[in-house]
């Protein structure tokens, strides 16, 4: 029996810092990553992805047809015979994501941020925010480092969370235990039935330790049709709403869907963005977990146009998902670890890293705890402050601060430093001018306040990074948990990257990263480089340049393309063959070449084959033949 003694503890009052960092796109199959605020610095980086579009959802269907044939199997003979084939599999991906995510000056800046995290005993946050539709869909909870044999996410030190910047802020909610869960089972007639009583004596099974202990109580929904779900949302007060079912991502539409029934006991797939008010609409609902399929997929049109990315965009604080199948046992032992967490107060991403570490551990040769996807949009992760407690046998006592609900009214916001605000009385807005946004952002958390739009632009005076700007300005009164938005300075000079060797679309991606564009192209034949390859700039790479600047380049036409006769043992051509090439559209250049091959040693290249003669010299040549053939018809006609 679960009794809620367990390493969740510890983390309890644990502080993080943030790692965050943003996936762009740069140009047609071009992606850069952007540390957007690290304890270390702000780089970015161009990402090198291992495979091209088409080869990398080969990949992503190749894992996850590995991982579903791997996790069916029943018996534990079966799973330790594929263990090392899916593990190789996993690793391999997991790797090749991480040197794609965190390459160069990315990863130099996350292990001294790891580091600074470790001296001032926190963890270290990495927030994840992938722009591009494309890589939207990928594994990042895979993300593997061989040189540590760890997976990034199986740590409550150092979460991984798919994070959305939203310009509302986030009101953890007070909280005295019990955690109020509302769950819900939709088994619609015409999709592959589920056992509703046995859905719910799992997560009764996952959860009896909290309930005996009063940390959790959870609440069947007894209906399956939206009115069932809308009519309890009246009630409550619900602090988490727990959906079983199904799920689907409508690709003609692009939205993600929920399946519920309609009152014949058929489908009704309700959309998340209408799914979304409903539960927006309860003001002490925080958390929603979504076991249903395909719940994290996206389009590849719309990066956060998931079921779990859209009730994120519209405001609900954090939500789980999963990107795969996951098994009764998996899912039970996930459940119990993530929400003994939650009830415990941890932030929701330490308590989804705690599900993770808990289920692998308890699983032997597994890889669902990869299953579950986290989507954020609480700065801190703090959805819930739960009311310090003690448990005696089955009574719970409140030791410390007295219960207090949040409302629109009267808003609860939590700051670094387990600082607290019960009211929303008005702030004084800092001073951010000359600070870094770093700096900023602990500035404004000691003042009850929030850093919101970041804007850039050109100053001649501040330095690269430097705020000038701030909305509302400082001495502004304020409500407490306001935004406050920033415009920093960048250089009027920048580095020029290096683009020989790049073909022109990822040159120009590689120049707008830095603010500068692609100028004159010039052609010049290469033997070496293929066409279309760079071969020269100017400005050269890394001297300095200024902004908005026009980089020159050479560009490969490829080597003089000449045409005629093989060398020695190959099939012999005629001079017809000849002339035709030499007039073919094959042949380029300020003259074309042609090739005439000699039997003797010295008139073959060093090659072995070819010997090129100029235009000229084949204009001999031909006039003679022509001399010749005229000559044997005079002769022909004079002999008869």
């Amino acid at each position: 029996m679960d009794t809620g003694s367990d390493s969740t503890k510890h983390w309890e009052n644990w502080e993080y810092m943030d790692f965050e960092l943003e996936v762009r796109k740069a140009g047609e199959g071009e992606y850069y990553s952007c540390v957007l605020n690290s304890p270390a610095g702000e780089p970015r980086a161009r990402m090198h992805l291992p495979f091209d579009e088409g080869e990398l959802k080969e990949k992503v269907w190749e894992l996850k047809e590995t991982l579903d044939h791997y996790e069916t199997r029943s018996s534990a003979p079966a799973r330790r015979r594929t263990h090392d084939l899916a593990e190789k599999t996993v690793r391999d991906f997991g790797y090749k994501l991480l040197r794609a995510l965190l390459d160069r000056e990315v990863y130099t800046c996350y292990r001294m941020s790891l580091d600074k995290a470790k001296q001032q005993h926190k963890g270290l946050r990495l927030k994840l925010r992938v722009q591009p539709p494309e890589l939207a869909e990928l594994p990042w909870e895979f993300l593997y480092e061989p040189s540590q044999d760890e997976y990034l996410c199986l740590s409550v030190r150092r979460p991984l969370v798919r994070y959305l910047s939203l310009p509302q802020p986030v009101e953890p909610l007070m909280v005295e235990p019990p955690l109020r869960i509302l769950g819900m089972v939709a088994s619609p007639s015409d999709l592959p039935k589920l056992d509703i009583e046995h859905e719910k004596r799992r997560v009764d099974e996952a959860i009896k330790g909290l309930k005996a202990n009063g940390l959790v109580e959870l609440t069947w929904l007894q209906g399956e049709t939206y009115e069932d779900l809308e009519q309890e949302m009246l009630g409550g007060p619900w602090h988490v709403f727990h959906f079983i079912g199904h799920g689907r991502f409508d690709q003609f539409r692009k939205v993600g869907t929920i399946a519920l029934t309609d009152d014949g006991g058929h489908p009704h797939f309700l959309k998340a963005r209408n799914l979304a008010p409903v539960l927006m609409d309860h003001y002490d609902l925080r958390l929603v977990f979504l076991n249903s399929c395909e719940g994290a997929k996206s389009s590849d049109s719309d990066a956060f146009s998931s079921t779990a990315a859209t009730l994120v965009r519209k405001g609900m604080p954090a939500v789980v998902a999963m990107q795969y199948k996951i098994t009764d046992e998996a899912a039970i032992e996930f459940a119990r670890a993530f929400y003994r967490a939650v009830s415990r107060g941890l932030p929701a991403d330490a308590a989804v890293a705690a599900g993770r570490i808990s289920l692998n551990n308890k699983i032997d040769d597994t890889f669902e705890w990869a299953t579950p996807v986290l989507y954020m949009h609480a700065r801190d992760g703090r959805v819930f402050d739960v009311s310090e407690h003690e448990v005696i046998g089955n009574t719970k006592e409140a030791v410390s601060r007295p219960q207090k609900h949040a409302t629109p009214d009267n808003p609860i916001w939590r700051t670094e430093g387990e600082k607290w605000s019960g009211d929303s009385s008005a702030v004084e807005v800092p001073d951010l001018r000359g600070q870094t946004i770093s700096r900023a952002i602990s500035i404004l958390d000691n003042s009850n306040l929030r850093l919101g739009m970041r804007n850039e632009t050109l100053d001649q005076m501040a330095s690269a990074g430097e705020i000038i700007e701030q909305d509302p300005s400082a001495g502004t009164e304020v409500e407490a948990g306001s935004s406050v938005n920033v415009t920093t300075s960048i250089s009027p000079s920048t580095k020029v990257p290096k683009i020989v060797g790049l073909r022109l679309p990822q040159a120009r991606g590689e120049l707008a990263a830095v603010g500068l564009k692609l100028g004159d192209e010039n052609e010049t034949p290469s033997e070496t480089a293929p066409e279309g390859e760079i071969v020269g700039q100017y400005p050269m790479a890394m001297t300095e340049a200024r902004r908005d600047s026009y980089i020159r380049v050479s560009v490969s036409s490829g080597p003089n393309k000449v045409v005629g006769w093989p060398a020695p043992g190959n099939k012999t051509r005629t001079l017809v063959d000849v002339s035709e090439n030499a007039n073919s559209s094959d042949v380029s250049g300020e003259a074309k070449n042609v090739v005439a091959w000699d039997t003797e040693a010295e008139n073959q290249d060093d090659r072995g084959g070819y010997k090129v003669f100029s235009a000229a010299n084949l204009i001999v040549v031909v006039t003679w033949m022509i001399g010749v053939v005229v000559v044997l018809v005079i002769l022909a006609l004079i002999a008869r």
